[in-house]
């Protein structure tokens, strides 16, 4: 990553600019005006000023020391530190000009406490081998919680760490563990490669950015059976199209029973966004006997009918319906 001091550039003032306003991205075209994505989720410009193709080649020729014009016909991916604000970016190419993507990545890693995350999540943090899977669609905060579970047993246990990450949205201080912390595309070509190579190196945890591939599920799957706990994300709406995203294959039957054997949880999340702030939207499965079965057998109806009567347990309409109860969401607000 690219830490930059001199923040003369209009590009660099932006970033800070948008920082100082909470925003999660900022929006850079050439010739248009800069916009943000607010921190509840909205679109809005940060000033009215057009972004010059100068500017923007300045600030692509600093944090890219090697860049040449070809490059310039290519998207380009990399990251950047302005004055302690780390940032994903992605520069491409539209038919109006320049454009880069940014994302400002979180500088703290939240509690599981801040996060509102039930008692039963917070037990996952003392779990020893098996697979635990977060899932939901894209901006839901799975990242973040998967962040805070590892942060949580940073601070209990001594363990090795390893984390494989596509990006590295936050970066771990060694506290009671030890934490190696793997970039893919700059480390290793594949998740699946990552894992296969941190098995090497006598982790007790490992993190997945993301299972991506029927060849990620897989060594994932190996690695959890294989005693390590493994802590993941899935891009995926519920808890059902979880299952199907793990054990939709043509090896199906034998996903499943492997799935069935390592599963520790399942959590499903949503953000719901209300006027004045986000707020997390849970689905929980946990392990035990009824569960396995239910995974087993794809028994799906009985294995929602589980999830709402079980304590620890509960899909994301009942506790969509809890927060309204509790006047934390408007009843207007619709799942």
């Amino acid at each position: 990553m690219n830490c930059i001091t001199d923040v003369k550039d209009k590009i660099s003032k932006l970033i800070i600019k948008a920082y100082q306003h909470k925003a999660s991205d900022l929006f850079i075209r050439e010739n248009m005006y800069p916009y943000i994505r607010n921190s509840l989720g909205k679109i809005e410009m940060l000033e009215d000023n057009f972004i010059k193709d100068s500017q923007m080649i300045s600030f692509l020729e600093k944090v890219q020391q090697q860049l040449t014009i070809d490059d310039l016909d290519n998207d380009l991916d990399f990251f950047i530190n302005i004055i302690n604000i780390n940032c994903r970016c992605h520069f491409y190419k539209t038919f109006k000009g320049m454009a880069i993507a940014i994302r400002l990545l979180p500088d703290k890693i939240p509690s599981l406490d801040v996060l509102g995350l039930p008692e039963s999540i917070k037990l996952l943090t003392d779990i020893k081998s098996g697979l635990i899977i977060v899932s939901g669609p894209t901006g839901s905060g799975k990242s973040t919680t998967i962040a805070s579970i590892i942060d949580a047993i940073n601070q209990k246990y001594n363990y090795h760490i390893i984390t494989i990450e596509d990006p590295i949205e936050y970066t771990f201080e060694d506290k009671k563990s030890i934490i190696s912390q793997i970039l893919l595309g700059k480390n290793i070509t594949s998740f699946a490669q990552g894992i296969k190579a941190s098995m090497r190196e006598n982790p007790n945890v490992i993190m997945i950015g993301e299972l991506r591939t029927l060849e990620d599920i897989k060594v994932a799957l190996f690695a959890a059976e294989s005693g390590h706990l493994v802590i993941t994300t899935l891009h995926a709406d519920n808890i059902i199209d979880a299952l199907d995203r793990v054990t939709n294959y043509e090896e199906k039957l034998k996903l499943k029973n492997l799935l069935a054997n390592t599963f520790q949880a399942i959590i499903a999340q949503k953000l719901i966004t209300t006027k004045e702030h986000k707020v997390l939207c849970l689905e929980i499965l946990l392990r035990n006997d009824a569960t396995i079965n239910c995974i087993k057998n794809e028994d799906y109806t009985s294995l929602i009918n589980i999830m709402k009567s079980t304590p620890g347990m509960m899909t994301m309409q009942d506790h969509f319906n809890t927060l309204k109860e509790q006047g934390i969401i408007s009843k207007e607000i619709k799942l």
